[in-house]
């Protein structure tokens, strides 16, 4: 305490809290990435790239143009959401507690209900709920 002012201590992130923005910011990117790529397959010849990306979009994941926009734009939101999570925003908060119900949702209704990976975002969502005091 000097001159009458009190500083309080720094914030600090949880752990949980980055390991969840590190995860979902790789996840966006890489999101971004393939919808690009397969984009950009019917439209460009990208040299040597162009096999990658024409093997891609056609034989791993055979995607339309609307599916491939749809999953870059939301790789675009869930590395949005990765950044605002890093930075300790509310309104990421929110958006990645729907994000990951979504997730849920979609898991349990639509392909196999109760694998690890819906147990894991279970975790994830009662975890984001557990340190909601952190995000201003």
């Amino acid at each position: 305490m000097s001159g009458g002012v009190f500083h309080a201590p720094p914030r600090r992130r949880p752990y949980g809290v980055a390991v969840i923005a590190v995860i979902s910011g790789v996840l966006g990117f890489a999101g971004v990435v393939l919808g690009l790529l397969a984009l950009l397959n019917p439209l460009a010849d990208l040299g040597p790239a162009s096999q990658m990306v024409g093997y891609v979009s056609t034989r791993v994941i055979p995607l339309t143009t609307l599916v491939a926009a749809g999953l870059a734009l939301v790789g675009i939101l869930v590395y949005s959401v990765a950044r605002g999570l890093w930075r300790g925003e509310r309104w990421s908060w929110m958006m990645g507690i729907g994000l990951v119900f979504l997730a849920e949702a979609v898991l349990f209704f639509y392909l196999v209900p109760f694998t690890y990976l819906f147990f894991l975002l279970l975790v994830v969502f009662v975890y984001l709920i557990a340190v909601r005091d952190w995000f201003v």
